[in-house]
């Protein structure tokens, strides 16, 4: 899966830890993104964060890898399950 996911990076930022520090504020909405790929499951992505070392490609660019609990859930059956 490589989709791509756009937001404001300051320049003064642009380091590990002020990537972990963005994610950290943004941690929900980047769930609700992830989360549209596990719809179909019914599943919800929860508690993202990052993976490893960001790699960053330019001033503008880079890549990252994540990693989150991935929750099943279904009402009526009674299922609630984590992966």
């Amino acid at each position: 899966m490589q989709e791509t996911w756009t937001f404001e990076f300051p320049k003064s930022q642009q380091t590990e830890e002020g990537l972990l520090q963005l994610l950290q504020i943004h941690q929900k909405e980047l769930g609700i993104f992830l989360s549209y790929y596990y719809k179909k499951e019914g599943a919800v992505a929860e508690n993202v964060a990052l993976r490893g070392n960001p790699e960053f490609e330019s001033n503008i660019s880079g890549r990252m890898v994540l990693e989150f609990d991935l929750v099943h859930f279904n009402a009526c059956l009674a299922i609630h399950d984590q992966a």
